[in-house]
C-alpha cells in the first residue's frame, strides 16, 4: 500500500535528478510546487481541526466504545473480541469498524497507554491520508483547480456531524481511514488502465479490498458500482477490457474472504455461524430495510444537505457531457458518479436512515460540485456582455464565488463552533470516579460501551440482539418482545444511564426510582447503586 502510494506522490511532484549539474538534485517545477503547497495548507488546516479538542469533541459514544474496547482487548488481552461479565465473544458481530483500524489503535495503545485521544489519533492520521490522496485523485481526473475546490469543500463544506469530514475524522470509526483506502486504489485503478500489466490491476484490488475490511458496506456498493459501470462500458463505450474491472474485484474479494476465513477457523464452524446469522439479522435492519417512513426521512435529510443537492446536478452534468466522446479523465469521473449513485440510492431506500450512511456519497459529491461549479465559471467568463469586459469578474463568476463562499461558510462557522464550545461529555470525570470510588469486581450494568474503555471494571452489557430489539422500536416503531432483557438479571451493584439509553428509552423513570440510588451525574451520565432489596 504505501509503496502505491509513496509512487502517486512521487509522480505527482515528477522529482528527480536534472542533467543539469546547476539544478539540485531535487528539483520541483514551480507548477508542481504549488500542489505541494496547496496540499500543505489543506493538512495544516485538518490537523488543527481535528486535533483541537480531541478528546472532549464529539461527545464518546456508543459505537466509538465497541471500537475502543475491541482494541483495548487487543492491546491488554492480546484477543479481538468484546468483553462483558459473561466473559469475552471473540471477533463479536457488533464490531463494525475492521482490523486496518483496530489493530493499529491497539499498537498505540500499547505504546502510550489506553485513552481516548490515542484511539482518536489514529483515525486523525487516516484522514491526512485521504485528503492527500483525494487532491490527488481529483487532480489526476479533472484540474489542480477542480481538485482544490473539491478539497475545501471536502474539508470545510459540511456541517452536520455525520456528514462532516473533520467530524467524522476525530472519532474512532472507519469512515474516513475506508475513504483512504478506496481513493487510492482508486487512482491507482485509474492508472492500471493505461497498462498492460495485470499485476498493476492487483494494487487496487488490495486497496479496495482493506476498504471493504474496514467498512462492510464498500462489498456491496463498489460490487454494484463495478458491474454497472463494466455493462456501460460493454454495451456503449467498449473502453476497457473485462479484466481491468474483474482482477480487482476478485483480489478485493478475497481479502475479505481471508478475514472471515480466520474468523471461521478460530471460532470454529458453528460458532461461526451463529455469529453471521446475527450480524445478517443486523444487517437486514441496517442495510436492506424497505420502510416508506424510513425512506421519507432518509430523503428529507437529503434535500436539507446544499451539497447534496449541488453534487446530485453535478452528477448529471459530468454522466451528461460528451457521451461517446469522453476524455479518459471524464470517463474516470463516470464510475465515481454511478459509485455516488448507487450508494445514494442504498441510503434513501434501503438502509436504516442515519445519516450517518450517506457521509461517503456526500464526500464524493464534492468532486462533482467542485467541477460543475468550475465550468459554470468558465463559460460566465467566455460569456460575459461586451458591456462587463472591463470588470475583473464577470457577474455569473461573481454568483459562482457568492455560491463557493456559502458553502464554504455555511459549513466552517458551525463546524468550528462546535468544536471550541461544545461542552465536556462527562465521560473522563465519571471514569475517575469510577476509577476511585467503585470496587473492579462490581458488576455494572451499563449500554454505555465508551466507559469500558477509561476503567478495569466489570460491565455487563445487553446482548447483541436485545441492543437490535431496541434500536428498531427506535426506528421502526416495532414493539419490542416482552421480557427480552431484564436489567438485574446479571445481578449489577450498579447502573449507568447515558445517552444511549436515555435515546432507546430502556430505563423508565419508574424503575429508577423503585430500584437505584443516585450516586452522582457526570455531565451526560448517571451513575445509580442498585437496591438489593426486592421492594416492589
Amino acid at each position: 500500500m504505501f509503496t502505491g502510494f509513496t509512487g502517486v506522490f512521487v509522480e505527482g511532484v515528477r522529482c528527480g535528478r536534472s542533467p543539469d549539474r546547476a539544478t539540485p538534485a531535487w528539483h520541483v517545477e514551480p507548477a508542481d510546487r504549488f500542489d505541494v503547497i496547496l496540499i500543505a495548507a489543506l493538512l495544516i488546516s485538518v490537523l488543527a481541526l481535528c486535533l483541537y479538542r480531541l478528546q472532549v469533541y464529539p461527545a464518546p459514544w456508543f459505537d466509538e466504545g465497541l471500537n475502543g474496547q475491541a482494541a483495548r482487548n487487543i492491546a491488554l488481552h492480546g484477543q479481538y473480541g468484546l468483553r462483558s461479565s459473561e466473559g469475552l465473544v471473540a471477533f463479536h458481530p457488533a464490531i463494525q469498524t475492521g482490523p486496518t483500524v483496530l489493530l493499529l489503535v491497539a499498537l498505540l495503545f500499547r505504546l502510550a497507554g489506553v485513552g481516548v485521544l490515542q484511539a482518536r489519533l489514529v483515525v486523525v492520521a487516516y484522514s491526512v491520508l485521504a485528503v492527500m490522496v483525494f487532491y490527488w485523485l481529483v487532480r489526476e481526473i479533472c484540474n489542480r483547480r477542480t481538485a482544490f475546490l473539491a478539497s475545501l469543500l471536502l474539508v470545510f463544506g459540511f456541517d452536520h456531524e455525520f456528514t462532516s469530514f473533520v467530524v467524522m475524522g476525530r472519532q474512532i470509526l472507519g469512515e474516513n481511514p475506508a475513504l483512504a483506502f478506496f481513493w487510492l486504489g482508486t487512482l491507482l485503478w485509474f492508472r492500471a488502465w493505461r497498462s498492460r500489466s495485470r499485476l498493476a490491476l492487483v494494487w487496487p484490488g488490495l486497496l479496495w479490498g482493506l476498504a471493504m475490511l474496514t467498512k462492510i458496506q464498500f462489498v456491496i456498493i463498489l460490487a454494484g458500482a463495478l458491474f454497472v459501470f463494466w455493462l456501460l462500458d460493454r454495451i456503449w463505450v467498449k473502453r476497457l477490457h473485462t479484466r481491468q474491472v474483474l482482477i480487482p474485484m476478485v483480489v478485493g474479494g478475497l481479502c475479505v474472504l481471508a478475514w472471515y476465513g480466520v474468523q471461521a477457523l478460530s471460532l470454529g464452524f458453528a460458532d461461526f455461524w451463529r455469529q453471521s446469522t446475527a450480524l445478517g439479522s443486523a444487517g437486514g435492519m441496517h442495510w436492506l430495510h424497505l420502510a416508506p417512513q424510513k425512506v421519507v426521512g432518509a430523503i428529507s435529510q437529503l434535500l436539507g444537505s446544499s451539497l447534496i443537492l449541488l453534487g446530485v446536478p453535478g452528477m448529471l452534468y459530468v454522466l451528461g457531457s460528451n457521451g461517446q466522446n469522453w476524455q479518459e479523465g471524464e470517463y474516470c469521473q463516470v464510475f465515481l458518479v454511478l459509485f455516488t449513485a448507487i450508494w445514494l440510492g442504498w441510503y434513501a431506500f434501503l438502509s436504516i436512515g442515519w445519516m450517518r450512511y450517506a457521509f461517503v456519497p456526500a464526500a464524493m459529491s464534492t468532486i462533482f460540485t467542485a467541477r460543475l461549479l468550475g465550468d459554470v465559471w468558465d463559460w460566465a467568463r467566455q460569456r460575459r456582455p461586451v458591456l462587463h469586459r472591463w470588470l475583473p469578474l464577470a457577474p455569473g463568476q461573481v454568483a459562482v464565488g457568492g455560491v463557493i463562499v456559502m458553502l464554504l461558510v455555511s459549513g466552517w462557522v458551525p463546524l468550528v463552533k462546535q468544536i471550541v464550545q461544545s461542552p465536556d461529555s462527562g465521560l473522563q470525570e465519571l471514569a475517575q470516579f469510577l476509577n476511585g470510588r467503585v470496587p473492579t469486581d462490581a458488576v455494572i450494568e451499563s449500554w454505555e460501551w465508551e466507559v469500558d474503555l477509561l476503567t478495569d471494571h466489570t460491565y455487563h452489557h445487553p446482548p447483541y440482539e436485545i441492543t437490535n430489539a431496541f434500536t428498531e422500536q427506535v426506528w421502526y416503531s416495532t414493539p419490542v418482545p416482552t421480557g427480552i432483557y431484564d436489567p438485574m438479571a446479571a445481578r449489577p451493584a450498579y447502573l449507568i444511564v447515558g445517552s444511549f439509553a436515555r435515546w432507546t428509552g430502556i430505563y423508565s423513570r419508574e424503575f429508577l426510582e423503585r430500584r437505584c440510588t443516585l450516586v452522582g451525574s457526570f455531565g451526560e451520565y448517571t451513575l445509580c447503586k442498585v437496591n438489593t432489596d426486592e421492594q416492589k
